[in-house]
């Protein structure tokens, strides 16, 4: 309230509203764009002083926005934000039908169907007109045995939308007795519906919208058995997981379940106990995957399970805060990212405007990529290549802060660079998951997206690899490989230069990607253009033969020489990397600290 005791004005005005429709069209919502939008504009009006973060989470109208948001994401981790926006603007919602529906139906994926219930039933009495805290209760009632408090319900939602395909398939649900697991597996649109639930189905949706749905109802005789096969002490539940403490030799262990207590619940306890059996075996396996990583004993602190029962050992070494994690997936086999990946990047815009079709004409003209039913919006193009999910979208505000900025100052070959991408306005979020791929193939196939992005768009820079890139560079680069089939190995990889008292030193930032680990040189003695060469020549080898340096290995380019690679605590970047050898110097050295004296 303002000081004369009236509401506060809303945040968001007509220019906010706008945009944030524009990200819902034609029966889709692109949930991510209104996310970042929002984050966006919070970060850009704090850092302003036009208001506080406070203030943005005591407004109505963004929490709606951001529970809209997240409701359509659709899992838990998202419904569990949404309850926490809506319920700090409780006291703001009166007579507002929007909010009791959305709170209703987080609350409800949240496991607690019956503070959802009391939700709907004082909505539908703040807000009878708004139709669809009507279709939440109807499906609530008929789970808490209210049958005829159902079809009431749901005759109330015919006669506010007639014919609606959602309240018709309710009053079918009712009819036959489905569970509210059986009637949130509905969706919207008839056609949608059928091809959604049949038997060409896209089975990751669908078991994407059922682990949300499992998040519902808490099966409490089946999660008792859990716990007592545990043997366990402390449990927390939802918040937003479930977490508890395991005694095992050496201390106790932090035991996380990735899931409420309803989805915990539908899985299989023995499977469960298969997991803490096996928690020795594991810990062995991720010790020899840590071996020289992590430069001491690390102490095992935490086991995370998946809901697909995929498990992740968490680390810390004594003397440092660094956690180091191992992953297993559900048949207790380790992982090691193989494929690499994801790849991201931004494209810095100088107005909010680009042509999506244009990307897909580049793609398919200057590279030959033809892309599969690519999906093409105004704010989003989607589509599959090889496997592989390639996704584009137009974000029509700045990157927030001066994240953007900060990093094209430090582009040592663009020293413009940070006055030019001041200027841009809106941003393209440009992405591909890889599946099964070459990191190295599939990071050629992304250049491409990106080179393709560029031709396509008015674009002030390339924000990737902690640096911004000059446009035409980035394009130069990626000419060079259509056209003489030379790999594009600086729009790849960043390699960042700096000086030292005892010399050059060098560094990659992208091999990340590529299943690898960055690499560095330290305190070579000679020019800086040579220290980025030799650092270039190395990753083109590697890109070039598919090498995998690891901790011990040897080098050389030429017959006579051999240069060792040690893998330790990175000194320019967090983390571990191998630091090579530079030719003339002796060893690869762990940095310019050196030693104490010795009196």
């Amino acid at each position: 309230m303002t000081a004369a005791g009236t509401p506060k004005p809303p945040l968001l005005g007509p220019e906010e509203e706008s945009v944030l429709r524009s990200f819902v069209s034609d029966g889709t919502v692109d949930c991510d764009a209104i996310l970042e939008y929002l984050g966006s504009f919070i970060s850009h009006g704090a850092s302003e002083g036009r208001f506080t973060e406070k203030d943005a989470h005591r407004d109505l109208g963004i929490a709606l926005w951001v529970a809209y948001a997240c409701n359509n994401e659709g899992d838990y981790e998202h419904f569990y934000t949404a309850c926490d926006w809506l319920s700090g603007v409780e006291d703001l919602a009166k007579g507002c039908g929007r909010w009791y529906y959305r709170y209703a139906n987080a609350l409800m994926y949240c496991g607690r169907p019956n503070l959802a219930l009391e939700y709907c039933e004082r909505g539908v009495v703040e807000d009878p007109d708004y139709p669809w805290t009507w279709l939440t209760l109807g499906r609530l009632r008929s789970h808490f045995g209210d049958r005829k408090g159902a079809f009431d319900a749901g005759r109330r939602g015919l006669e506010l939308v007639p014919g609606d395909y959602e309240f018709l398939s309710l009053m079918a649900d009712i009819e036959t007795g489905a569970t509210i697991e059986q009637m949130e597996m509905h969706l919207i649109d008839p056609e949608a519906d059928a091809s959604f639930n049949g038997p060409d189905r896209d089975e990751r949706e669908y078991e994407s919208k059922m682990l949300a749905v499992q998040g519902i109802v808490c099966d409490r005789v089946n999660l008792e058995r859990i716990k007592e096969g545990l043997g366990v002490s402390g449990w927390s539940a939802d918040h937003p997981y479930c977490t508890c403490l395991m005694e095992r030799e050496g201390g106790s262990l932090v035991v996380t379940f990735m899931m409420n207590e309803a989805q915990l619940s539908k899985r299989d306890p023995s499977s469960i106990r298969s997991i803490i059996d096996s928690i020795d075996v594991m810990d062995a396996r991720a010790r020899g995957h840590l071996e020289n990583r992590v430069g001491s004993h690390p102490s095992l602190y935490g086991l995370s399970i998946r809901p697909d029962m995929g498990v992740r050992l968490s680390y810390v070494t004594s003397g440092s805060d660094d956690v180091h994690t191992v992953d297993f997936n559900s048949d207790l086999e380790l992982l090691d990212n193989p494929n690499g990946g994801p790849f991201a990047a931004i494209v810095l815009l100088r107005e909010p405007r680009w042509d999506p079709s244009e990307i897909v004409r580049q793609l398919g003209e200057r590279w030959g990529i033809k892309l599969a039913d690519p999906e093409v919006s105004g704010e989003s193009l989607i589509a599959a290549f090889e496997g592989h999910i390639l996704a584009v979208s137009l974000i029509s505000s700045p990157v927030p802060g001066n994240e953007a900025s900060d990093a094209a100052a430090g582009n040592y070959m663009w020293p413009e660079g940070r006055d030019v991408v001041t200027a841009h306005t809106a941003h393209l979020i440009v992405a591909m998951v890889n599946h099964d791929g070459d990191p190295v193939e599939c990071g050629l196939t992304f250049v491409k997206l990106v080179d393709s992005c560029l031709r396509a768009s008015d674009a002030l820079g390339v924000y990737e690899n902690d640096t911004v890139y000059r446009p035409e560079f980035f394009m130069m680069e990626a000419e060079g490989f259509r056209s003489r089939e030379v790999i594009p190995v600086l729009a790849m990889v960043w390699i960042g230069m700096y000086r030292t008292s005892e010399g050059v030193s060098a560094y990659t930032v992208g091999l990340g990607s590529y299943a690898r680990d960055e690499m560095e040189v330290l305190d070579a003695d000679d020019e800086s253009y040579n220290v980025m060469n030799f650092l270039y020549d190395v990753v083109y080898h590697m890109f070039l033969t598919g090498t995998v340096f690891k901790d011990g290995d040897t080098f050389g380019f030429g017959p006579e020489q051999v240069l060792t690679v040690n893998r330790s605590a990175g000194v320019s970047l967090d983390g571990y990397t191998l630091k090579l050898q530079y030719p003339g110097r002796r060893d690869t050295g762990s940095g310019s600290e050196g030693n104490d004296d010795i009196a």
